[in-house]
């Protein structure tokens, strides 16, 4: 049986990987500094806002906009 050829990673994966990489590294900055802690808490704020209000936020703004 021949192997499954292997999918080229999508922008969602290469997203999250990255975001991975990005997280992973000013949190073990934030062990031993300050402004890394206050830089890893924006951040976790930021990521908050993007997931939890934007998607609500997008489309009551569209509505708005362009009516209903």
């Amino acid at each position: 049986m021949a192997k499954a050829k292997k999918a080229k990673p999508g922008i969602v994966d290469k997203i999250g990987k990255w975001h991975s990489r990005v997280f992973e590294y000013v949190s073990k900055k934030a062990k031993t500094s300050r402004l890394w802690a206050i830089i890893l808490t924006a951040l976790v704020i930021y990521e908050l806002i993007e997931h939890l209000v934007y998607p609500w936020l997008v489309p009551l703004l569209a509505i708005k906009a362009f009516g209903e």
